[in-house]
């Protein structure tokens, strides 16, 4: 999946970005009302203290940003919470959300406003009995129709189809697009 992102050096376009943005739209049926325009999803790049606030506030002049998935280093634990905490507040004073990548208790304890998990069976009926109705459940990491349906009937609020998985490998770009046109 290609993603413009932004850098220190300026715009890129890439295959495996260190921020991925991808255009979100409500899923509601159109109305005779002008439609809100589409928002980013912004994947950031593994959390640090000292540079991420300010790379995520240069990334709000791409565009509208709807929420803002952030990968942490050490996703358990006290570390994890003081890194993302600061940036809680960064995040949602920009309209966004933030969601933490791969751990449910450190989204809750830092205050962010849900995680996003890559699907195991089982893993997201609990995180979404954790994380419900206050805070988002997202699912990617999906390789196949029947984990999506098995993601959002457990209760995931969205699914993500065509990241790549654990070696780096993205299923195709015909694959990700039959499975978003299915879903």
């Amino acid at each position: 999946m290609a993603c413009a992102y932004a850098t220190e050096r300026g715009a890129r376009l890439s295959l495996f970005p260190p921020f991925c943005a991808i255009g979100l739209r409500t899923m509601s049926k159109p109305s005779r009302q002008t439609s809100p325009p589409p928002r980013l999803l912004l994947f950031a790049p593994p959390a640090s203290a000292a540079d991420t606030a300010v790379r995520l506030m240069a990334a709000w002049s791409v565009g509208p940003v709807a929420a803002v998935v952030l990968p942490v280093a050490e996703p358990e634990g006290s570390a994890a919470t003081r890194t993302i905490k600061p940036l809680v507040p960064i995040v949602q004073e920009a309209g966004a959300a933030l969601l933490i990548v791969g751990s449910v208790e450190t989204a809750v304890r830092s205050g962010a406003d849900g995680a996003h998990l890559m699907y195991r069976k089982g893993v997201v009926a609990e995180a979404a009995d954790s994380l419900h109705p206050q805070r988002i459940l997202g699912v990617g990491g999906l390789a196949s129709r029947d984990a999506a349906m098995a993601a959002g009937e457990a209760g995931a609020d969205y699914v993500m189809f065509g990241e790549p998985d654990d070696a780096g490998r993205t299923p195709s770009f015909a694959a990700v697009v039959e499975r978003g046109g299915w879903w």
